[in-house]
């Protein structure tokens, strides 16, 4: 958890600091956003392989959950707002 707290505050310190936007600090900022994205991907895929691969019953059945999972309230406000928002642009 320490691990993407830190990830987290870096990016969050190279995002809302102006002399970070160069092209300069490009890479450090690429890094960083593919640190996060590694950090869930990787144990994903570490799980996936250590329970028997993709054509392993558990697996199916937990992709099958995860797709099928309902949004919440707050998902769904979250979403039809910038849908709205983008839709407005457009028109």
């Amino acid at each position: 958890m320490i691990i993407i707290a830190l990830l987290f505050s870096a990016i969050l310190m190279w995002q809302t600091r102006p002399r970070h936007y160069s092209p300069r600090w490009f890479r450090t900022r690429m890094l960083l956003y593919v640190g996060v994205t590694a950090y869930g991907v990787v144990p994903a895929v570490h799980w996936i392989s250590l329970n028997g691969g993709l054509q392993a019953q558990v697996v199916q059945v937990m992709t099958i959950h995860v797709r099928n999972r309902k949004m919440s309230v707050s998902e769904e406000n979250m979403f039809a707002s910038r849908n709205s928002a983008q839709n407005s642009w457009i028109n």
